[in-house]
């Protein structure tokens, strides 16, 4: 009984000094949040990749970052993949070397998003433009990749006879 009692007594203070250790890591975090997006460089220019030829016919799809370092006039001076499917990557590189920026006083480093999205066959020609979304993230989206198949076998076989009779003369 002792204890309960010896518990009950403090337990608002406990609760208080919680409650005070919490709301003041809360404002930490804003600030911190806050110093984070002013110091985020502005985009001028941003340049979606193209989606890579062998990527739509193999079905690849898949989100590649990359870490971009800009020099003080905001021009992306180096491009580094950090993570992606190895097909995607070389293209967002490539785009992500012609994305400008704001110029600051000194060289700053920022990572981009590139997702590629093989959208369904049936997806309106509108659906499928790049999506760009603050801050640094670009969408490309492409149809599936469909063989083309001849509607009459036998114009092949024909070329074929055709070729084959061409020699034998």
């Amino acid at each position: 009984m002792k204890n309960q009692v010896h518990k009950s007594r403090w337990m608002p203070f406990i609760i208080a000094a919680l409650s005070i250790a919490l709301l003041s890591v809360q404002k930490g975090e804003s600030r911190q949040m806050t110093v984070a997006l002013v110091e985020q460089p502005a985009v001028l220019k941003a340049v979606a990749p193209i989606f890579p030829a062998t990527a739509i016919a193999t079905n690849t799809s898949g989100t590649v970052l990359i870490e971009v370092e800009m020099n003080a006039a905001g021009e992306v001076t180096s491009v580094q993949s950090v993570s992606g499917h190895p097909l995607l990557r070389k293209s967002a590189e490539n785009a992500a070397r012609r994305w400008r920026f704001t110029s600051a006083a000194s060289v700053r480093t920022v990572r981009l998003i590139f997702a590629f999205s093989i959208m369904p066959k049936d997806t309106p020609t509108e659906a499928l433009t790049p999506v760009f979304t603050p801050l640094y993230q670009v969408e490309v989206r492409h149809q599936p990749y469909e063989p083309i198949i001849h509607a009459d076998p036998r114009s092949d076989e024909h070329r074929t006879r055709r070729r084959k009779r061409k020699r034998t003369q």
